[in-house]
């Protein structure tokens, strides 16, 4: 049993990493980092608004990372930055008219593809993926608590 959870887990770390690599070659297509172009999917999804703070805890990218991407989106034009009222730093992220025209051609792009291949599931198939991933992350991140300590 041993051996087939060992191989059944390098070959779902393949998987992984090939579907990293995927995003990573079509952000590339774009002529966009990785990260920019899943902060363009998340806003063409909330109706292109989100608080920074939410984007970073939601896709949990590292905040450096994320800082310096809504910068140079935010200095190209593509989006702006907020304050929150009543906030004391919090942003609110939203896409300009020049963002959304990016967004289509980008991120839109990538969702559709993603909707297509989704299809070729059924609702069962994508129901019981979803439930199946979650289950293994929420089992791995209590594996690995003493990893983490």
């Amino acid at each position: 049993m041993a051996e087939s959870n060992k191989k059944w887990v390098v070959r779902r770390n393949q998987l992984k990493f090939s579907y990293e690599a995927l995003y990573r070659e079509v952000a590339a297509y774009f002529n966009l980092p990785p990260t920019a172009v899943w902060i363009l999917y998340t806003l063409m999804d909330t109706d292109g608004e989100i608080a920074q703070q939410d984007l970073g805890e939601q896709w949990n990218f590292p905040k450096q990372t994320i800082n310096s991407v809504i910068q140079n989106l935010n200095r190209d034009g593509y989006l702006t930055l907020t304050v929150i009222p009543g906030t004391r730093n919090r942003k609110a992220i939203r896409l300009t008219e020049q963002g959304k025209e990016l967004a289509n051609q980008t991120a839109k792009l990538l969702a559709e593809a993603e909707e297509r291949a989704a299809a070729h599931l059924t609702e069962e198939e994508r129901t019981q993926y979803l439930s199946l991933s979650a289950k293994f992350y929420n089992s791995l991140i209590e594996e690995t608590k003493l990893i983490r300590r």
